[in-house]
């Protein structure tokens, strides 16, 4: 007798038997530990018989071959593999499960990162590939209105099939997935191209030869939104003949699911991108309104009347031509203001000084109150942070000044203070010119308690926080009927 293991596959030989004494043999050799394992297998032995010879038996972990002696008959062969075949059927497809649980969350992670869609298609295609083990793999899109599907994203095809690739809708396996709703398989394309009862167009034709250069199977299934609108196809090329069954569609299915959901979410991040443009114009075109417009309109009439008034007065007509010149200085400060506005990269280039003058000629220009800005150019290179909170802490102070002071003026300062004032020194000081600066504003409005203020006061909890956040100190000196002075030192 002689036993080989091939393969996982048991094979035990029994030489042609000699006439013997009358009795049972046994011949016994361990069971595998694949087939141990196996459900069919209990405790208590498994018994099948094997005709016309005798019987095949597992007990106490051995596999045992039971004839009666003084017969005379053939070599025997037992393969034992329909057990083991099963165990690594199961291993393969636990395998192949968890590979594609893997895959799904990967996916998953990479749909709510802030990767491009180009980024998230390539890596779903990519995953694909590799989870249906296909040599390529591509998404197909319609271009505008012209009923021609070209490639979006691929992994696998060669850069001159991306370019030359035009899918008609309605032709092949692509363009009928996308017009049909269903997956469309090609199993063999040379079957496909050779097949008599196959009607081709000329194109089509032509689409399928290039194809069957490189590869052999083609299976598209089409990228459906939950509105039911068709975006494209998700295709996997083979270099086999392939014989897809259900898994396979259903494993595809789902990586085309995931790139819709990709593309939807790029479609609704665009349209909130949009609407915060337009919320932005809204916004710009109102403070246009408010400050820019008006200022032109009141500009236009005086300019308008200087004449006359000229004639008839020209001390009258001098103080019109002040004003006339304060209201362009101002509109031209406001519509600066707005371009800032619109052009951050603007706001960090220019410098501290400029900034907050064209804050207080602004404001000026915009509320018609007196307002002064006291500086001594200095040299001091302020960081990018601390230079905009300084610009939004005095921008919502005079805020607040038109919005509750009722003030007749306003004064800004912008200066230094001494490192040994340590009272006021706040501990991020310029190392620079080893002094803090100081931002302070102050009006002779109606003032108010700061102790009365409370915590839904937006602009003052705005205050403090821009001003925290850049390791900055404030202090806020107010009085009901006494004006306000706001100091900020960095």
């Amino acid at each position: 007798m002689t036993a080989i293991i091939l393969h996982q596959i048991c094979i035990v030989v029994f030489p042609r038997a000699q006439p013997t004494a009358q009795r049972e043999t046994s011949l016994a050799f361990p069971m595998p530990d694949s087939i141990k394992r196996c459900d069919l297998l209990s405790t208590s032995g498994y018994f099948c018989p094997i005709p016309p010879a005798g019987n095949l038996a597992y007990n106490e972990g051995c596999v045992r071959f039971l004839t009666p002696d003084n017969s005379t008959h053939e070599s025997q062969i037992c393969m034992i593999t329909h057990l083991q075949h099963s165990s690594h059927s199961d291993a393969q497809r636990l395998e192949r499960e968890h590979r594609v649980a893997v895959s799904l969350r990967e996916t998953l992670r990479v749909l709510n990162s802030n990767r491009s869609l180009d980024e998230i298609l390539q890596f779903i295609v990519r995953q694909a590939r590799e989870i249906l083990y296909a040599q390529a793999a591509a998404i197909y899109r319609p271009v505008g209105q012209s009923g021609i599907m070209q490639i979006q994203a691929h992994q696998g095809l060669s850069e001159q099939y991306v370019r030359e690739a035009r899918i008609p809708f309605g032709r092949l396996a692509t363009g009928n997935a996308a017009v049909q709703r269903r997956p469309v398989a090609i199993p063999d394309v040379n079957q496909r191209l050779h097949s008599t009862g196959a009607s081709l167009d000329e194109e089509s034709e032509a689409i399928l030869i290039q194809l069957s250069t490189r590869y052999r199977a083609l299976l598209a299934v089409p990228m459906i939104f939950p509105k039911g609108e068709v975006y494209g196809t998700l295709d996997l090329y083979f270099d086999e003949p392939q014989n897809f069954d259900d898994e396979d569609i259903a494993l595809a299915c789902a990586y085309s699911d995931q790139a819709v959901l990709a593309i939807e979410n790029a479609r609704l991040s665009q349209r909130v991108e949009q609407a915060a443009i337009l919320s932005e114009r809204d916004r710009l075109a109102r403070d246009l309104h408010d400050t820019v417009t008006q200022t032109l309109f009141s500009a236009s009439l005086i300019a308008d009347v200087l004449p006359v008034l000229w004639e008839q007065d020209e001390s009258h007509g001098r103080m019109a031509l002040q004003e006339l010149r304060k209201l362009s200085c101002g509109a031209l400060a406001e519509m600066r203001m707005l371009l800032f506005e619109l052009r951050p990269e603007a706001l960090l280039q220019a410098d501290i000084f400029t900034l907050l003058r064209q804050q207080v000629e602004a404001f000026s220009s915009r509320t018609r109150i007196p307002a002064v800005f006291q500086t001594e150019r200095f040299e001091c290179q302020l960081p990018a942070d601390a230079k905009i909170a300084l610009y939004r802490v005095t921008q919502e102070l005079l805020h607040n000044v038109e919005k509750h002071a009722q003030a007749g003026r306003v004064t800004v300062i912008f200066d230094r203070v001494q490192p040994a004032d340590r009272a006021r020194r706040s501990h991020m000081h310029c190392r620079l010119c080893k002094q803090c600066v100081r931002l302070v504003v102050v009006d002779d409005g109606r003032g108010f308690d700061p102790a009365a203020v409370t915590s839904d006061h937006m602009g003052l909890n705005f205050i403090r926080e821009r001003v925290k956040e850049i390791g900055g100190s404030i202090q806020i000196d107010a009085r009901p009927g006494d004006g306000t002075r706001v100091e900020v030192v960095w």
